[in-house]
């Protein structure tokens, strides 16, 4: 039985720990044995969202320096026992994963899902680390084909190293969980907006929420913010909607998992980052047929999500009038763009057969 081990900075429960765990249960269900390392104790909260049969080591209990040490002398260990490696995101785990991993002959592999190793080269610390972490993996593997392009140059990958694979989307599923009932805090029917984002600076939700100032005396629709990060941040955007008097227009309900029911209910769905790898969000929307407005986000992934603007609308990053036009405008039209005919084709690329076929495939070559 093949061992692979996963290395990964945290758990948590967002895109980049969905396509890790997506990938594990593709290996589970090859009869492969899977085993996950984390640096420190935590996480303990998403635990359950790990696949059946996953065994988790830690590094360090604490973050002191001889802690420290132990951890990296535990994941030598680890990445020696095991068949094959595989650096789950971005920075830390590709720099353990490519340096601890230097001798030992193992196929490892890296995944990228942000445009994170694009914004690290602006340091000369981080491109050294990168130009020689990157040359140790056999395969790169991308969440978008906009990300391939940007960052195979960069990163001076190989031709052979860099491919992209989708990550997975059940269309059925999500439509099946749609049907559960809304969060409680929607204690009634007035109509809504949904965007489902964690709060973070790039996700730039005070334009969204400028933006939708814009159009809120037009409308009878409530913004629904699905999502949570950074307190501080959150603090600062509900002070914006006081100061829009949006206070009662603007609705935070934190992490909602699944969030199908709510996409379901929406009658527009906004995407507003500043930039993203990829976003399976967009596509889980697409999925329930919903109106999508979208920023044309740096680095690719929304647009490409929606197939070049087939299903969906884009507009340009950080303008707030575009959105706030486009936001209108769908709302108030009856045209739907994920009606299209087309559609369903086109979500098969990213169904679990498809992505499992993929995955399977790159593993066999090693």
């Amino acid at each position: 039985m093949l061992r692979n081990l996963f290395v990964l900075s945290a758990l948590g429960y967002g895109g980049t720990e969905k396509v890790v765990y997506s990938v594990m249960q593709v290996l589970i269900d090859n009869g492969e044995e899977v085993s996950l390392f984390l640096p420190y104790m935590g996480g303990e909260n998403y635990k359950k969202n790990l696949p059946v049969g996953v065994k988790v080591y830690y590094g360090a209990e604490k973050k002191s320096l001889w802690q420290k040490v132990v951890g990296l002398c535990k994941l030598r260990s680890l990445i020696k026992s095991h068949d094959r490696v595989i650096a789950g995101s971005e920075k830390r785990p590709i720099y353990l994963v490519g340096f601890l991993g230097l001798g030992l002959k193992k196929t490892a592999f890296a995944l990228i899902h942000s445009s994170l190793p694009y914004q690290l080269m602006r340091s000369p610390k981080h491109r050294w680390l990168m130009r020689w972490s990157f040359p140790q993996f056999h395969k790169v593997v991308f969440v978008s084909q906009s990300l391939e392009k940007l960052l195979s140059p960069i990163l001076k990958l190989r031709p052979e190293q860099a491919l992209t694979i989708y990550n997975s989307n059940d269309s059925d599923k999500i439509r099946a969980k749609s049907t559960l009932p809304l969060p409680p805090v929607m204690n009634n029917s007035q109509p809504f907006i949904l965007t489902v984002a964690r709060i973070a600076p790039e996700k730039d939700l005070d334009i969204l929420i400028t933006a939708f100032a814009q159009i809120a005396e037009k409308v009878p629709h409530r913004l629904v913010i699905c999502g949570k990060g950074e307190a501080v941040l959150e603090e600062k955007l509900q002070a914006l909607c006081h100061e829009l008097g949006l206070q009662d227009k603007v609705l935070f309900v934190g992490h909602v998992d699944p969030p199908y029911a709510l996409m379901k209910a929406a009658d527009l769905f906004v995407l507003s980052s500043a930039f993203e790898g990829a976003s399976l969000v967009i596509v889980e929307a697409l999925s329930l047929g919903k109106k999508i407005v979208s920023t044309d986000a740096l680095y690719g992934g929304p647009a490409e999500m929606l197939n070049n603007k087939k299903f969906g609308t884009i507009v340009p990053v950080k303008d707030v009038t575009a959105l706030a036009t486009a936001m209108f405008e769908s709302i108030s039209s009856t045209e739907n763009l994920a009606d299209s005919p087309d559609l369903p084709e086109y979500l098969q690329r990213f169904s679990p057969e498809q992505i499992k076929q993929e995955w399977l495939s790159v593993f066999a070559e090693t």
